[in-house]
């Protein structure tokens, strides 16, 4: 056929490859082949926009509390330092660094702030209380209560300045309302009624004899707190006391 010759000639185009290889289809690609390999697939805005949305809800419902702690700590460490008259909110604020409209956003009042110390003070109190009667062997239920009795008495001493703080403007008529829902009482009560069914004790009214022990514990400590320091004989008040406590129990009777 002539080279001018109009005839059709089928065109000569190279073969497809995908653009995803840059080389040759993944099933029929050369181990040597220098292309890199296709990277996995990305997750698409909206799970990764789902994900972080999640990671960022979980970290506002857990921001909260852990700021309200950072502001009580920091107001304990200022109204110690400084007082209650002379401990400004602009000063708790900005030791807990942050801004002062930020504090009002979980405190009322200096009023709420201190109640809010006083409810920590009586929570850390109860927690230390459990974890010495913890410590003690289960069986022992006279050394359970005794240890109960004598760190009562000596936590209280050693947090006075605290204690002083949190509870000097609190009314009669509000001390008897929070003795009701007191947990330092509610753990007592219950120790008491565990080891009256052990046969440890007689406690016909649990509840009635934690609140008699524990203001008795509160007693001692105040009329330790009286002494000069040097003059004080924990180990004396706290024996008496102990030994009131399991008389008033018919231990041994």
């Amino acid at each position: 056929m002539p080279r001018n010759s109009l005839a059709y000639r089928p065109a000569r185009f190279p073969t497809w490859v995908p653009r995803s290889t840059g080389c040759s289809p993944p099933s029929s690609r050369r181990a040597d082949c220098p292309c890199p390999p296709k990277p996995s697939p990305r997750p698409s805005r909206a799970c990764a926009g789902t994900r972080m949305s999640e990671a960022g809800a979980t970290t506002r419902r857990r921001r909260p509390d852990q700021r309200r702690d950072e502001i009580l700590t920091a107001a304990r460490r200022r109204l110690l330092a400084h007082g209650l008259d002379n401990a400004r909110i602009d000063d708790i604020a900005a030791d807990a660094g942050i801004a002062k409209g930020t504090f009002y956003l979980y405190f009322r009042d200096r009023q709420s702030l201190v109640a809010a110390l006083r409810e920590q003070f009586v929570e850390e109190l109860a927690a230390a209380l459990d974890a010495a009667v913890d410590a003690r062997p289960a069986h022992d239920w006279t050394g359970r209560l005794a240890h109960w009795v004598e760190q009562a008495i000596r936590l209280q001493v050693a947090r006075t300045a605290e204690h002083d703080l949190v509870f000097h403007d609190l009314r009669h008529a509000d001390a008897r309302h929070r003795l009701q829902d007191n947990p330092v009482v509610h753990g007592l009560a219950r120790l008491l009624e565990q080891g009256a069914r052990a046969g440890a004790w007689q406690a016909p009214a649990p509840e009635l004899l934690a609140v008699l022990l524990f203001h008795a514990t509160h007693g001692a400590s105040d009329s330790l707190r009286m002494q000069a320091e040097h003059t004080r004989d924990h180990d004396h008040v706290c024996a008496t006391v102990v030994q009131w406590a399991l008389n008033s129990l018919a231990v041994g009777g």
